[in-house]
């Protein structure tokens, strides 16, 4: 199963996570897997590419964001997180990603040095079906 797909910014790769533990990179020209991320303990959730098509941010069940070249399919970053994380955007110059998940809180987290830059809503109510 497949929770989450991307394209990098300049098409050619279009980015998968999945129930199966692993983040794909699929090339869009060859309709071939090119790389094979395997460095998850659970499903992954959630992939996003950055502006400059170079990193992948990904998150799923084992509350980790992991931080992939998307040339290489190195690790370049993992942060830990204290509760599922269901969504990542990396800003513009890549240096700032946001994320946000079940703890019910917005977080911005610094990719140059460690930790959070700041936590900027911390929701205490769930939402209520208002139709």
């Amino acid at each position: 199963e497949v929770f989450s797909l991307c394209f990098s910014p300049n098409s050619q790769y279009l980015v998968s996570g999945s129930g199966d533990k692993t983040v794909r990179l699929w090339d869009l020209q060859t309709r071939k897997e090119a790389y094979q991320y395997s460095l998850y303990r659970d499903k992954v959730l959630v992939v996003n590419c950055n502006y400059q098509g170079n990193l992948i941010a990904t998150s799923g069940f084992d509350r980790w964001i992991k931080i992939l070249n998307l040339k290489t399919g190195k690790l370049n970053k993992s942060i830990q997180t204290n509760a599922l994380v269901t969504t990542v955007a990396f800003s513009p110059s890549a240096k700032i990603l946001a994320s946000a998940g079940f703890d019910r809180q917005i977080r911005l987290w610094n990719l140059t040095q460690k930790g959070v830059i700041k936590t900027l809503i911390k929701y205490y109510k769930t939402y209520r079906n208002y139709f």
